[in-house]
């Protein structure tokens, strides 16, 4: 129930635009809310898609893909000292990006 509360947050709060993981581990740890994130107006339809077609809706995908280069860039950009540590984040933030789009 932990990880899901975790997941929860972090999309609530913005920092993971995937409620799809949430939604899964509340499945088996507590059903109310499980039912309650598959019919919330905002997240439900990226969950049912998720749990229907294993896929996420192109905009979403975009979206996520776009939040993901500018939070990277900005850590790289101002908080990031070391080039090898810049060069992995890039590296990282680069394979996630395609693995998304790949994603049906």
């Amino acid at each position: 129930m932990e990880e899901a509360c975790l997941f929860c947050t972090f999309t609530v709060v913005g920092w993971w635009r995937q409620p799809e993981l949430a939604a899964t581990c509340f499945a088996r740890s507590y059903r109310p809310f499980h039912e309650w994130l598959v019919g919330h107006r905002l997240f439900g339809p990226v969950v049912r898609e998720w749990h229907e077609h294993r896929s996420i809706p192109y905009r979403t995908k975009l979206f996520a893909i776009g939040m993901m280069t500018v939070a990277l860039g900005i850590s790289i950009v101002f908080f990031v000292d070391p080039p090898w540590l810049k060069a992995a984040l890039a590296a990282g933030g680069v394979a996630l990006g395609v693995y998304m789009y790949r994603l049906p």
